[in-house]
């Protein structure tokens, strides 16, 4: 899971790209704002919003619910 703070808030994110089946090659690695499959296709999603960037792909990223309690944040789904 990673989790991002967009500004307004917190949000996040499956770390598993959702237009590949699970392998080795699907988990999603970070680069600043940018997170990116380690397949041949290299799929590219942005973490404020979970979409794909460049090419339109089927589905965004899986979100998951996050509250803040304090200083603590608390993710579910």
């Amino acid at each position: 899971i990673y989790v991002m703070n967009v500004g307004s808030g917190y949000r996040a994110w499956d770390a598993a790209d959702p237009n590949h089946i699970p392998d080795t090659c699907s988990f999603l690695q970070r680069t600043d704002a940018t997170i990116t499959c380690g397949c041949t296709d290299e799929n590219s999603y942005s973490l404020f919003t979970g979409q794909s960037l460049g090419t339109a792909l089927p589905f965004g990223l899986k979100e998951y619910r996050v509250t803040v309690s304090g200083s603590t944040i608390v993710v579910s789904n």
